[in-house]
C-alpha cells in the first residue's frame, strides 16, 4: 500500500499522535521557560547550540541549520538575545555580510539557569512516565526523524 496517498489507520492514527505533540510540546515547554527565564524554547536551543561549539559561537547561517529554522527567524531572535546581552554579532570581514554569533558570559548564565528549567518540564510534564526502554526508543525515532527531515 502507498501510505502517502491512502494510509492505513494506524499510519495515520501514528501520523496524528506525532503531530499532536508537535503542537503541544512548544507551548509546555515554552510556558515554563518564560517563567522561570524569560526566554523562548526556541531561544533556549539558539543558545544551547551557541555553547556546544569550541568557540562558542558560529556563522549565522550555520546555526540555522544547526535550529533547523529560517535566516529571517533566527535572526529576529538573534536580535531579540543581543539586546538582553545573551549574544553578541561579530561582522566577519570579506565579501558578503557573513556574521558570527557568540554567546556572551551572560547568556551561559541564563542557558544554565535555562537548562535546569527544561530538564524539570521535559521530565514532569512529557517524559517522566516513559521507561528506560521506551526513552532509548523514542531517542531512536526521534534521530531518524530529525535525520529524515532535515538531512
Amino acid at each position: 500500500m502507498d501510505t502517502s496517498t491512502s494510509p492505513d489507520s494506524n499510519f495515520l492514527h501514528c501520523a496524528l499522535l506525532l503531530a499532536g505533540v508537535s503542537e503541544l510540546l512548544p507551548g509546555i515547554v515554552n510556558a515554563e521557560l518564560q517563567h522561570d527565564t524569560g526566554i523562548s524554547q526556541f531561544a533556549f536551543f539558539t543558545l544551547s547550540e551557541l555553547s556546544k561549539q569550541p568557540c562558542h559561537g558560529m556563522r549565522l547561517k550555520e546555526l540555522a541549520a544547526c535550529t533547523n529554522t529560517t535566516m529571517a527567524r533566527l535572526s529576529r531572535v538573534i536580535t531579540q538575545l543581543e539586546s538582553e546581552h545573551l549574544v553578541r554579532k561579530i561582522k566577519l570581514d570579506g565579501p558578503g555580510r557573513a556574521v558570527e554569533i557568540h554567546i556572551s558570559d551572560e547568556g551561559k548564565a541564563r542557558l544554565e539557569h535555562a537548562t535546569v528549567s527544561f530538564v524539570s518540564v521535559m521530565h514532569s510534564k512529557v517524559l517522566a512516565d516513559l521507561n528506560a526502554e521506551e526513552l532509548q526508543n523514542l531517542e531512536k525515532i526521534t534521530t531518524r526523524l530529525i535525520a529524515t527531515m532535515h538531512p
